[in-house]
């Protein structure tokens, strides 16, 4: 087996490992001067700039503090051009540590480009693809993400090739490419005084062959395309949230959509009249979620879920808090116009005081974009903390009962507010899927224990 083969995505993507970020401050259009010194001498100098032109950069360094090139040379360009290069970063970012691991040079290209490091490093990417969420290595990424990381190495190649640092020739050629020309057809709509000079345009796309080794489209059936947070992950996000400074309104948005299932527009649109004190020695209570209440629930189906009871305490400690006190004041006007009772999240921010669920996307874009700093592998969407309370139940409800899973079917649908069945199915096929991966494993961990 190769060196390229026996690595896995672990190798490259552990935060220590002798490639890393680091940002700093940097002039995108540096300017560089000669003058002469007190000896006469003739020395260049690097004009001073304004704190106002000088942007952090993402930039790639080794061990020793050494920044890399031609990498960093790359990245800057991209800046130049883009507003946001954290994909090209990442890209980048791991093809330097896999080319290390291996002991290459991205000068290591050859007159077959299938022998050269992109296409060897596009393999390593198809390799680590995630076949689904229960995949037994440590660590996978997205078939898009592979795709989009191949990409952006190619065009780093064509970067290295256009400023004459590698310069590609019959004898070193990264990659083969193909155009295809595709047919502007005229639509009917299509209304232009011009029009007439617009009949034989063609687009012509520029491929290459390196892309034709990514299938189409990730096969997966519907329950292997969930993604909820693993164990370790949803500690790492409870370490977050739970952390002094962390906005009490967003932790709480949060855990309600991880504890209880609830939807973004679902906890956008919770009125505070749910939210009540729970008796002493309660477990977990129930929350009602009414449209006659103004929730937004999906088809207008109305339905009880269940959340600890220590989260039920916590929101009913926010809702007569004092900091939401003061917001209901400065709304208190808005809040008189609408008509219903009010929600238990508000925003100074909007007319109607009403928080919006965009800004509840936003907020959890922020906070993992914070986390992916120090774990890069930890990616998920928000409706993914919905995917975590399902599964979580289900699979804590049937190894405690030791009943099968679909004795839960219809509960787990009411819990979720599931108008089709195939939306519940989904999540009894994954439970069932993980149940069928953690008991091949305690086997083959039982095997490997009597064969010592």
């Amino acid at each position: 087996m190769s060196i390229e083969e026996s690595l896995d995505l672990s190798v490259v993507d552990e935060t220590g490992y002798d490639v890393n970020q680091i940002k700093l401050k940097c002039d995108l259009y540096p300017e560089l001067r000669v003058r002469l010194n007190d000896s006469g001498e003739v020395e260049p100098y690097a004009v001073s700039r304004s704190e106002k032109k000088l942007v952090v950069l993402p930039q790639l360094v080794d061990i020793r503090g050494n920044l890399i090139y031609p990498q960093n040379l790359y990245l800057t360009s991209c800046a130049r051009r883009s507003k946001s290069i954290e994909t090209s970063v990442q890209a980048l970012l791991m093809f330097t540590r896999w080319l290390r691991a291996n002991n290459k040079s991205y000068r290591d290209v050859f007159a077959d480009p299938k022998d050269g490091v992109p296409w060897q490093f596009a393999k390593f990417l198809k390799r680590s693809i995630r076949t689904d969420i229960y995949d037994d290595r440590a660590k996978t990424i997205e078939l898009s993400t592979a795709k989009t990381y191949t990409r952006k190495i190619i065009d780093f190649y064509k970067w290295l090739n256009r400023e004459g640092i590698f310069t590609w020739s019959d004898n070193k050629r990264p990659f083969h490419f193909s155009y295809k020309r595709i047919p502007r057809t005229k639509s009917r709509d299509d209304i232009d005084m011009l029009s007439h000079t617009k009949k034989n345009i063609e687009i012509i796309v520029q491929s290459a062959d390196v892309m034709n080794i990514f299938p189409s489209s990730a096969k997966l059936n519907p329950h292997q395309k969930l993604k909820p947070l693993t164990n370790n992950h949803l500690s790492i996000l409870e370490s977050y949230i739970q952390s002094d400074g962390f906005s009490w309104r967003d932790k709480l948005m949060f855990e309600l959509s991880y504890k209880g299932g609830l939807r973004v527009e679902e906890v956008a649109s919770l009125n505070e009249g749910a939210i009540y004190q729970p008796k002493l020695g309660d477990k977990e209570c129930a929350l009602s979620l009414l449209v006659a209440k103004g929730v937004d629930v999906k088809g207008d189906k109305s339905r009880v879920t269940k959340i600890p009871a220590s989260l039920m305490s916590e929101l009913f400690d926010y809702k007569i808090s004092c900091d939401r006190l003061a917001i209901i004041k400065k709304v208190q006007e808005s809040l008189l116009e609408n008509k219903g009772e009010p929600r238990l999240f508000l925003s100074t921010r909007t007319k109607s005081g009403q928080i919006c669920t965009n800004t509840i996307q936003s907020s959890w874009s922020v906070l993992r974009k914070k986390i992916r700093r120090k774990y890069g592998d930890w990616y998920y969407k928000y409706h993914d903390l919905r995917s975590t309370f399902a599964t979580d139940w289900l699979l804590n409800k049937a190894r405690n009962s030791g009943l099968p899973f679909d004795f839960y079917f219809s509960e787990l649908q009411t819990l979720l507010g599931h108008s089709e069945s195939t939306d519940t199915m989904i999540y009894i096929d994954l439970a069932k899927d993980a149940e069928m991966r953690k008991e091949a494993a305690e086997r083959r961990n039982s095997e490997a224990q009597g064969n010592r």
